[in-house]
């Protein structure tokens, strides 16, 4: 022991930087040759007298924020420093850590440094480059911590109302993906821009990585919170970034969070204000959501979630799911039809549930891919059953759906191709949908999923298309076969000049890069015919049947 204790102290005076350990009260334990040197005083000077005799530290380089090591103990946490006061009338500034000791209980502290030196202009270049983003020039995500900690501690004595703000860009991977990183950077400089001139001189706003921004919003209460955060939504989706003669929009989602009395650190806010942003996405982007500060079981059981979640789970083990199947017909020959496979569920009251019900909870408790490889699973248990008492030919057509969560999934791809070299089914009567949203917000995913499947030998399908502000270039780079036209540009297409119009743009382009179409909702006569005098290749709604069971897709 006494060996190794004699080890641990040779090992600190070889440490360049200084290193003091203090017990709970502040008093000096132990300290490395590095501090001798720095303070000009022997370690037999320093041990049993208390650290503020010799030095203090401050947070910023001009001494307003010094640093306590008993609000340091009591908060438990880690704190940066800056400046070193010798207490010799010299002011030294350093980069350096105040760090608590503590194993059952707090035992004391910590504190390292390094020495930058006494050159004012030198240092403070050096801070502002530590504490802002390069690419932007806004503050980055160290400073804008420090803004908000900085407001936490005098939060008590200030009656103002403030709020957090999580931005994170939508659909930006795809001008990453298909333009170039620099083509990227030159966008989030532009965006950067305009959500800064979409606030006050007073507010904060920070980078916080990647695509992803933070704005502090000072004395301003929910409403208004909200009215800027519809505001930055709409600059965002009005913005047209133009880039080898292609033109791209984006959107925002943005999650707030109410900093309040009762907010008391910077990962709980910007954590609450990351939820609040996810479900923005999950609303479909560009828009904004306050998350309020409760705990989650409490969210969970307003938005239904426990109840949902073991239903989902009990169904995929206990196979409480069911498929049916809708038609999806040619507009000039009804002998070419191929079926879409769509999941319910039934209650215990016999009820059939819809996805819309439980899928945003599968999603968010990252169940999609059991829910696939279940679809995937039971739909080639039906195929066999079917060619087994031969009531379907051998040139049958199936839609399936594949989610986000399952694009880097390599089970996924080798269940499928297990499952088709092991039935009666060739690949190319296979056909997988996925979304337009998360084609685009998992680029290079879904790219490299389609040409897997494509080398398999199956086709795919962009389902939705129209709802994620897709650019056709974009479309020409990723193999498929079909573009499902979303609903809600079809289903009141005979009325509307304009859906009519868009409608016949995408089927235009679509023919000329050799992608068959589909129209979605056809749930009257009059809509059929103007998709088919568009010239539309399939159809799909319940004008020409409603989703049917197993046993009645060959009749």
């Amino acid at each position: 022991m006494e060996s190794g204790y004699q080890s641990a102290l040779i090992a600190l005076d070889t440490i360049e930087d200084c290193v003091i350990i203090t017990d709970e009260k502040g008093i000096i334990i132990n300290a490395n040759k590095a501090l001798e040197k720095f303070l000009s005083v022997t370690k037999k000077e320093l041990v049993k007298k208390n650290l503020e005799e010799f030095i203090t530290f401050s947070k910023d380089k001009n001494q307003n924020e010094k640093v306590s090591l008993t609000s340091v103990l009591e908060k438990n946490q880690k704190v940066d420093v800056i400046c070193a006061d010798r207490h010799d009338d010299e002011l030294v500034f350093v980069d350096g850590k105040i760090t608590p000791i503590k194993e059952k209980q707090i035992m004391g502290t910590v504190i390292t440094f390094k020495e930058f030196g006494k050159d004012k202009d030198l240092i403070n270049k050096l801070y502002t480059q530590a504490r802002q983003d390069t690419l932007t020039g806004l503050p980055n995500r160290l400073a804008f911590e420090e803004g908000i900690k900085g407001l936490l501690e005098g939060r008590k004595i200030d009656a103002k109302q403030y709020a957090l703000l999580y931005l994170d860009l939508d659909q930006f991977k795809i001008i990453n993906d298909t333009c170039g990183h620099f083509a990227g950077d030159q966008f989030l400089k532009q965006i950067a821009l305009l959500m800064k001139k979409s606030i006050r001189d007073t507010d904060l706003i920070g980078r916080l990585g990647g695509d992803e921004f933070g704005i502090l919003l000072k004395n301003i209460n929910a409403t208004n919170a909200c009215k800027i955060a519809g505001k930055i939504c709409e600059v965002i989706k009005n913005y047209r970034f133009i880039w080898d003669g292609k033109i791209f929009t984006t959107g925002v989602s943005i999650g707030i969070v109410m900093i309040t009395d009762e907010s008391n650190d910077f990962e709980t806010i910007l954590n609450y204000a990351d939820r609040g942003c996810y479900i923005s996405k999950e609303k479909g982007g560009n828009t904004y959501q306050i998350y309020y500060e409760c705990n989650d079981k409490a969210i969970a059981n307003q938005n239904g979630e426990v109840m949902w979640i073991p239903l989902i789970y009990s169904a995929i083990e206990e196979d409480k799911f069911e498929l049916h199947y809708q038609p999806i017909v040619a507009t000039n020959d009804k002998e070419d039809m191929s079926y879409e496979v769509l999941l319910r569920l039934r209650n215990k009251e016999g009820d059939l549930i819809y996805p819309g019900a439980f899928f945003s909870m599968a999603q968010r408790y990252n169940i999609m891919c059991d829910i696939d490889f279940w679809v995937i699973n039971k739909f080639f248990e039906h195929i066999h059953d079917l060619y087994k008492s031969e009531t379907m030919d051998h040139t049958q057509r199936f839609n399936l759906n594949i989610s986000g969560a399952s694009l880097t999934n390599e089970k996924i791809l080798e269940c499928i191709e297990e499952k088709i070299d092991s039935s009666c089914m060739n690949a190319n009567q296979l056909c997988f949908e996925i979304s337009e949203t998360i084609a685009i917000s998992h680029y290079s995913k879904a790219k490299d999923f389609i040409n897997q499947l494509k080398k398999i030998g199956c086709k795919l399908a962009l389902d939705n298309f129209g709802t994620g502000l897709t650019t056709f270039e974009y479309i020409k780079n990723l193999n498929i076969d079909y573009l499902k036209i979303d609903g809600s540009f079809t289903n009141n297409i005979a009325k509307n000049k304009v859906n009519y119009t868009m409608v016949s743009s995408i089927k235009e382009i679509a023919t000329l890069m050799n992608i068959k179409t589909v129209a979605q909702c056809v749930e009257n006569k009059e809509v059929y015919q103007a998709v088919k005098d568009i010239g539309i290749d399939y159809i799909q709604g319940y004008y020409i049947s409603k989703p049917i069971g197993l046993r009645k897709t060959n009749e």
